[in-house]
């Protein structure tokens, strides 16, 4: 016996996908998002540009924002990925001299 894991079931022979049990899981709510992005998103990208907390903070309305207009999957690729960007604009203005910080 063995377990595969797939976005996409399109791409799995038919032969092979006969033989399966498929099960379909839904993918992160909107809050399991915002808690996941707190806890290891946020900081993981305030360390990976150089940023401290106290000068970047994300309130819980961007949060929702970005995960609600900005990602459409069911994941966290693209939370992540708009996380960093917000992240590297700040760091590009704190690199340029700006010692406010940034919410």
């Amino acid at each position: 016996m063995f377990i595969c894991t797939a976005n996409l079931t399109d791409t799995i022979q038919p032969a092979f996908l006969d033989r399966m049990e498929v099960i379909r899981l839904s993918g992160y709510t909107e809050d399991e998002k915002l808690e996941i992005a707190r806890r290891h998103l946020i900081p993981k990208q305030l360390e990976e540009n150089g940023l401290t907390a106290a000068q970047l903070e994300f309130q819980d309305a961007a949060l929702r924002l970005l995960a609600r207009s900005y990602t459409r999957e069911a994941g966290l690729r693209n939370l992540e990925r708009e996380i960093a960007s917000v992240a590297r604009k700040v760091a590009r203005k704190v690199a340029e001299g700006s010692t406010k910080p940034w919410s």
